[in-house]
């Protein structure tokens, strides 16, 4: 006699938060959400629900909802600097910018080397205006991990804001040196050349950031404009692609 038995078809938490796993890398965060829900429904202890939920709702644009699942993680495993460094994003969210610094500094100092917390860092105070030391933490970051994209890409982004457009050059360039994809550092390239009463180099790089990223909005208004200046037939393809998007067609006309 064989007993029924639902052993091999019933949901574990494993195997949802694989599910979920699957679910989020596909940018299908609602999916993902339902799963860790899931996960977490049969395993209440589980650092691993607690976190992936929390950063799905992040994903969704829902920090308040995602705090309560940090914090259990964080409670359940206190070593972890991912969960730290996130409780920073949570608050930089809902602009708490003075426990988003507390809890970056904690991530610091759980681990100096967490190089992504001092981007985090630069990152909040270049929203708070505060550009020296937006600048600090960029190069915090940089001097424990010299490539990283976005550390690199933010602070070119503040020399720019902050009139320093060689230096800003000089890092859009090593952006695109570590990543030939990036096609926001191309595009800014490109508006730096122009800038710079160059063109040619400018039109050589929105190509180039269009080549990476056909729908790169900011290159196509960039070199629509341009096109558009000069008489090309090409600028009437890209603003017509651009309008289709819904882009303001008084964001592309000429300045």
């Amino acid at each position: 006699m064989q007993a029924d038995s639902e052993s091999n078809s019933s949901p574990n938490p494993e195997s949802l938060l694989a599910q979920g796993h699957q679910a989020y890398d596909q940018g299908d965060y609602q999916a993902a959400l339902v799963c860790y829900g899931q996960a977490l429904a049969l395993a209440p202890d589980s650092e691993a629900a607690h976190y992936d939920l929390a950063t799905t709702l992040m994903q969704l644009g829902q920090p308040q909802d995602a705090l309560p699942h940090y914090q259990a993680a964080l409670a359940i495993n206190p070593e972890r600097a991912k969960t730290l460094n996130n409780l920073g994003l949570v608050y930089k969210q809902l602009q708490d910018w003075e426990q988003a610094i507390q809890w970056f500094e904690r991530t610091l100092e759980l681990d100096p080397t967490y190089y992504r917390a001092c981007n985090n860092l630069g990152n909040l105070y270049a929203t708070i205006g505060e550009s020296e030391s937006a600048e600090r933490w960029y190069l915090s970051c940089l001097s424990i991990e010299a490539e990283h994209v976005p550390a690199l890409f933010n602070l070119a982004h503040l020399y720019t804001e902050t009139s320093r457009s060689p230096e800003a050059a000089r890092l859009y360039s090593q952006v695109v040196y570590v990543d030939p994809r990036h096609a926001p550092a191309w595009c800014e390239l490109g508006i730096l050349a122009f800038n710079a009463g160059d063109p040619i180099a400018a039109v050589s790089c929105w190509e180039q950031a269009l080549d990476a990223d056909p729908e790169h909005v900011p290159t196509m208004v960039q070199l629509a404009r341009y096109l558009r200046s000069k008489g090309d037939i090409r600028a009437e393809e890209l603003y017509g692609r651009l309008v289709t998007w819904g882009v303001s067609p008084s964001s592309i006309s000429l300045n």
